[in-house]
């Protein structure tokens, strides 16, 4: 095998912006080529720009607090980016160029101001053990003191010649400090164990140091700062001494370094803002020079006559976008309208076709009104007579006349059309406000009882008019002899298998109760919902809360309070079957109750009462005798009410609900919901409970409702067993 020739590298990059040449190092690349590389100094130059022509967002507190000098900065900023960008490649790059001389400049400069300066508070714990071991030098009279302390020489004389003697020693280190000959010696050792809480506060300045220039020019800077900050820090310390406490001056000229670093960028600020005032009186200038030129110097006849032309067909164009525009608006409102009349009455809807119809007569007599001004200016262009002057004269008229014809200056026919869209616009929104409204009215109006719907989708539930024999029995029996215990067999935790109810906490629920019944709508429905009772002399309702925006903060707040395995799961798209999902307030006449031999689609479901006092009373189908919901409910009927009361106090449950108390029903368990507050009327809210664990419950008890009642599989029962198994 032979090697492959080596493949040439590029000796040089150039810069795309000043047209030098750089490095990998010091550029960044742009677009999806990595060779076309822009030079850290233009590449500076830009970010600076940019941030300077950066605009606030609109309606921020930046945009309230920007000052007119920072606006004319800024505008400033974007006219010289506009120049910028309209100058040819060579006039652009010597631009670049100068720019970066200038910052080359300051930044040898500005990287020794220490401009960055950084405020730290700082708070450490120290613990740990240091050992110390150190010496002194001690001079001639310390020494010759010590030693006639301790007795070793009786005179001064004696004590400096053994000094001088010991100096000459060779293993004895000796110093001479301020004239004096000094001796080393041993000052012992010293052990600390230290625990230290300290909080200390810095103010500190960094200077980026990039080669070897700026690193002199550092040990430059550095020199007299030192200085300047040893007098200052002597000025503290006499200040101290005079004033007879701590005094602080400081050392370091922050505010001075950052100032200087502010007052460069204000000069670049400045500086663009000139460039940009330049280039424009530039531009200004050779705009106009231009615009002389060409009103000095007229045109061919050929030119002119073909420039005339141009200018009428463009007439044209604009004319015609105008009209296309107003037809658009035209046939979008009048659909709006048909669609939201789809169901109204006889006379409204005579009224929109008559505005259609003069809707599109205005926009007939503006397009007839466009072809006669057209119309009229080819016939004035078409005339053999005119001469180069007169067509250049009649080009700048047609200009003229068409801001004027989009105004309705010269067409009456425009005014009258956006005028009629206008009107037509507010009737139509009228119309939509109205069918809004009496759509949220018959939404109101769709109250409808549980044990109805019941009846379509379960079998297993009694009919709206009718009132089962045990359960007025049970009436009568409970009001001569009341429960002895409101509460009987319940759960307050959470089981795997939920077979009794569970009781949730009573604070959260108490303040569910006092939110649902301070609310408006809650007072609206119930009201309406007694006079539907009244008229039809149902004793039991049970409505869906339409309102998204009432019920979505009732059932967040459920979803808080019900225990994390009960939580609901996200909705399915279909919208019949998100009803399941929704809040319901329902309301049960006094002295009155209702059978349920289960609940709806084999689901737990959170009853929370709000006014009134309830009584559920239940126990698990499987104790009853038959194998299909008529047998089971034949069995109820020959059942007393004494033998109901013991079936629930041996195997099933009980539950007295008052205002506040929320309880989660079991499935696959009858119970019976009375109400025993005499002539008053009940109220609450309940939610189905769909979380996972209780879908796989709801599977089987839907396959059995569904085989024995084949129709429930077209029906909403059949759509939630499909959508249980798709998941």
């Amino acid at each position: 095998m032979t090697d492959a020739p080596d493949q040439e590298m590029p000796q040089s990059i150039m810069c795309i912006r000043c047209e030098e040449e750089t490095s990998i190092l010091t550029s960044y690349p742009t677009g999806r080529n990595c060779l076309r590389r822009i030079c850290s100094c233009c590449s500076s130059t830009d970010r600076c720009l940019s941030r300077m022509a950066k605009a606030p967002k609109k309606g921020s507190a930046e945009e309230a607090k920007e000052s007119e000098e920072a606006k004319k900065a800024r505008k400033s900023a974007e006219a010289l980016r506009g120049s910028v960008a309209k100058m040819g490649s060579s006039e652009r790059a010597q631009w670049y160029r100068q720019e970066k001389r200038k910052r080359a400049t300051e930044s040898k400069k500005s990287r020794r101001t220490f401009a960055t300066a950084v405020g730290a508070l700082e708070e450490t714990r120290q613990t740990g053990n240091e050992d110390c071991s150190g010496s002194r030098y001690m001079t001639p009279r310390d020494w010759c003191a010590r030693e006639m302390i301790l007795k070793q020489y009786s005179t001064l004389e004696d004590a400096m010649v053994a000094y001088e003697q010991r100096c000459t020693d060779p293993d004895v280190v000796t110093k001479e400090i301020n004239g004096e000959l000094c001796l080393r010696v041993n000052n012992g050792g010293l052990e600390n164990v230290v625990d230290r809480h300290t909080v200390a506060a810095s103010v500190r300045q960094r200077t980026d140091l990039g080669d070897g220039e700026q690193l002199d020019g550092f040990e430059e800077e550095i020199g007299p700062r030192m200085k300047r900050a040893s007098d200052k820090l002597q000025t503290e310390r006499l200040l101290s001494e005079q004033q007879g406490k701590q005094a602080y001056v400081p050392a370091v000229a922050v505010r001075r370094d950052l100032e200087q670093e502010k007052e460069v960028a204000e000069n670049r600020a400045a500086e663009f803002q000139q460039q940009a005032l330049a280039l424009k009186e530039k531009a200004d200038q050779k705009r106009k020079e231009l615009k002389e030129k060409q009103a000095t110097q007229l045109p061919s006849l050929a030119v002119a006559k073909l420039s005339l032309t141009n200018a009428i067909h463009k007439a044209n164009a604009s004319m015609s976008e105008l009209l296309k525009r107003q037809k658009a608006t035209a046939d979008t409102l009048c659909k709006d309208l048909t669609n939201a009349l789809c169901m109204s009455d006889v006379p409204v809807k005579r009224e929109a076709e008559e505005k259609t119809k003069v809707l599109n007569g205005k926009i007939k007599d503006l397009e007839t009104a466009m072809e006669e001004s057209i119309a009229e200016w080819n016939t004035k262009a078409g005339d053999e007579s005119l001469d180069i002057e007169a067509m250049v004269s009649m080009e700048k008229d047609l200009a003229a006349y068409m801001k004027e014809w989009h105004l309705g200056k010269h067409c009456q026919a425009v005014l009258d059309t956006k005028q009629q869209i206008k009107n037509f616009r507010e009737f139509t929104s009228d119309c939509k406000k109205e069918v809004k409204k009496r759509d949220k009215l018959a939404a109101k109006a769709t109250v409808r009882g549980s044990n109805k719907k019941a009846k379509l989708d379960h079998p297993n539930s009694q009919a709206a008019a009718e009132t089962p024999a045990l359960v007025v029995n049970l009436l009568k029996h409970l009001k001569e002899n009341p429960l002895p215990d409101e509460i009987i067999n319940c759960a307050t935790e959470p089981e795997d298998e939920m077979t009794v109810p569970l009781l949730l906490p009573p604070t959260p629920m108490e303040g569910f109760t006092r939110d649902v019944t301070r609310h408006e709508y809650y007072s609206e429905q119930k009201k309406w919902v007694e006079q539907m009772l009244l008229r039809s002399s149902q004793k039991y309702s049970c409505a869906v809360v339409t309102r998204d925006n009432v019920a979505r903060p009732f059932l967040q707040q459920l979803d808080q309070i019900l225990p994390v395995p009960l939580r609901s799961v996200a909705r399915p798209s279909s919208k019949e079957l998100q009803e399941i999902w929704q809040l319901y307030f329902y309301q049960m006449a006094g002295d009155s109750g209702r059978l349920s031999m289960s609940t709806d689609w084999g689901l737990p479901e959170l009853r929370i009462c709000c006014e009134g006092k309830e009584i559920y009373l239940g126990f698990p189908v499987k104790k009853l005798a038959g194998n299909t919901t008529a047998e089971m409910l034949q069995h109820l009927e020959r059942m007393r009410a004494e033998e109901f009361l013991t079936a629930v106090e041996r195997d099933g449950w009980c539950v007295t609900c008052h205002p506040g108390r929320g309880v989660v029903l079991p499935t696959n368990c009858l119970f019976v919901h009375l109400s025993l507050q005499g002539p008053e009327t009940c109220h609450g809210a309940r939610i189905h409970i769909v979380s996972d664990k209780s879908l796989q419950t709801a599977l089987t008890h839907l396959e059995r409702q569904v085989q024995q009642d084949p129709t429930l599989e077209s029906k909403r029962t059949g759509q939630l067993l499909k959508w249980i198994r798709e998941r």
